[in-house]
C-alpha cells in the first residue's frame, strides 16, 4: 500500500504501472531507508521512517528521476510499437504483392505454351488454308479404318458420293486423299534403308501443304513411278536431301525421287513423328485405306462431319477448330464418359493432333486456375484503391467547401 501511493504521489496518472515508475519507487524508498537509518548523527531514525517524514523526499527524489526518464520511456514505448507494427505475422506490402506476380507468370506461361501447341499444328488448319479468301467456308474432316476395312478403290468412290450429296448445283471445290502405312527396304547403290512406306492417294500433297527442302510434289502420282522422301529417308538413301530425280528400289519397283519434304517442328509433332524415314508413293486399288480425309464446304455447322459420317457410317474426326476451348472441353468429357474401345491406327499427323489437345487441356487447366486466383487477389485491391479515391475526392471537396464558407 506504501508504493501505490508513493508512485501516486511521483508519477503522473497515465504512466503509474510503467516499468519506469516501478524503478522511481524503489530508488525513493532506498534513499528514504538510508535517511532515517543514520538521521543528523548517523543513527537509526525508526521514528521518522514509520511516521513518513521523509515521504517529501522521496516525492522531489522521484520527481527529479522521472522527467529525464518521462522521455526515454516515451522514446521505449515508441520503438516497441514500431517493432509490433514489423512483427513476422504482420504481412509486410513486397510480400502480399509477390501472390499476384507468380499467379500472373503462371498464366503467362500457360498462354505462351498455348499459343505455341496451336501454331505448330499446321496440318489441322488446312481447311483455312484451303478456303483464301473466298466466301465459302470449309471443314477439314477424317475417318481412320481398322485394316481391311475398305480398300483404295472403294474410297475413291466415296468422292463421288460426297459430291452427289451437296445442296447445290453448283459445286464449290473440295479435294479428298486417302493411304495406308506399310514398311519396306529402300536401296540406292551400296545403301540400304529400312523406311516407312505411305501410299496415298495424287491428291494428298494437294491436302496437305508440307513445307518443301527440294523439289515439289506437283505431279506426284502422274507416272506412278514418283516418290516423295522426308529429309531422314533422303539422307539414310542418298547421305544429302539434294537428291531430286534419283532413282531408287523399293519393294522390287523403281522409284524416282521428286521432292524431300519437312516435317513439322513442335513437341507434339516430333513425339508423333519421331526421326523414321518415310517415303511417299502412289497408291494402288487393291491396297487396304487407314485413313479418309476431305475438305468439304461447310454449308452450315456440322454439315461436312454429316455427310462424311453418313457416305461412311463412321466416326468422324474434325481438324477444324479442333484446339478451341469448347472443343477440348468435349474432349475433355468424352474422356470421362466413353467407354474404352478400339482404336484403329492413326497417321502420325493424327497423333500429333491428339497429343497437342492432352497438353492444352491441361495448359489451360492452369491458365483457368491462375485467372481466378490472381482475380481474388487484384479485386479486394482494386476495391480498396476505389474507396480510398473515393475517400480523399470527399474530403477534397468537404475542404474547399469550408474555404468558401468561411
Amino acid at each position: 500500500m506504501q508504493d501505490k501511493n508513493v508512485a501516486r504521489a511521483i508519477c503522473p496518472p497515465d504512466e503509474r504501472h510503467t516499468p519506469a515508475a516501478a524503478h522511481i519507487v524503489r530508488h525513493g524508498k532506498q534513499q528514504a531507508t538510508e535517511d532515517g537509518r543514520r538521521g543528523e548523527n548517523g543513527s537509526f531514525d525508526s521514528a521518522a521512517l514509520r511516521s513518513g517524514r521523509h515521504d517529501r523526499d522521496v516525492s522531489a527524489v522521484g520527481a527529479a528521476i522521472f522527467r529525464p526518464q518521462k522521455a526515454i520511456t516515451f522514446h521505449h514505448s515508441h520503438s516497441e510499437r514500431s517493432e509490433e507494427s514489423v512483427s513476422p505475422s504482420t504481412p509486410r506490402k513486397p510480400l502480399r504483392l509477390l501472390i499476384p506476380l507468380l499467379l500472373a507468370l503462371l498464366l503467362l506461361l500457360s498462354c505462351r505454351s498455348i499459343q505455341r501447341l496451336t501454331a505448330a499444328q499446321t496440318m489441322q488448319y488446312e481447311a483455312e488454308r484451303w478456303q483464301g479468301p473466298s466466301e465459302q467456308s470449309y471443314s477439314q474432316v477424317s475417318v481412320f479404318w481398322n485394316e481391311g476395312e475398305m480398300n483404295a478403290a472403294q474410297a475413291g468412290a466415296l468422292s463421288n458420293e460426297l459430291c452427289s450429296s451437296f445442296p447445290t448445283d453448283e459445286i464449290p471445290p473440295f479435294v479428298t486423299a486417302y493411304g495406308a502405312k506399310s514398311s519396306g527396304l529402300a536401296v540406292y547403290a551400296h545403301r540400304r534403308a529400312e523406311a516407312e512406306l505411305w501410299s496415298v492417294s495424287k491428291d494428298f500433297f494437294t491436302l496437305h501443304a508440307f513445307s518443301i527442302s527440294e523439289g515439289g510434289p506437283g505431279t506426284f502420282a502422274r507416272t506412278g513411278s514418283e516418290a516423295v522422301l522426308n529429309e531422314a529417308a533422303a539422307f539414310a538413301l542418298f547421305g544429302s536431301n539434294d537428291c531430286i530425280g534419283e532413282a531408287f528400289q523399293m519393294n522390287g519397283l523403281g522409284w524416282r525421287v521428286i521432292a524431300v519434304i519437312k516435317e513439322p517442328a513442335g513437341a507434339a509433332n516430333e513425339a508423333a513423328f519421331g526421326n523414321a524415314p518415310r517415303i511417299f508413293l502412289p497408291i494402288t486399288d487393291d491396297i487396304s485405306v487407314a485413313f479418309y480425309e476431305a475438305i468439304l464446304p461447310e454449308y452450315y455447322t456440322g454439315y461436312a462431319v454429316q455427310s462424311l459420317q453418313n457416305a461412311t457410317g463412321q466416326i468422324v474426326t474434325s481438324s477444324t477448330g479442333r484446339f478451341r476451348l469448347s472443343r477440348l472441353w468435349e474432349q475433355v468429357k468424352d474422356f470421362f464418359h466413353t467407354p474404352p474401345g478400339e482404336t484403329p491406327p492413326l497417321p502420325p499427323w493424327e497423333q500429333a493432333a491428339r497429343l497437342a489437345e492432352r497438353k492444352l487441356c491441361l495448359d489451360w487447366s492452369i491458365a483457368l486456375f491462375a485467372t481466378i486466383c490472381l482475380l481474388v487477389q487484384i479485386v479486394p485491391l482494386v476495391v480498396n484503391g476505389i474507396k480510398k479515391g473515393v475517400n480523399k475526392f470527399r474530403a477534397l471537396r468537404h475542404g474547399r467547401g469550408q474555404i468558401v464558407h468561411n
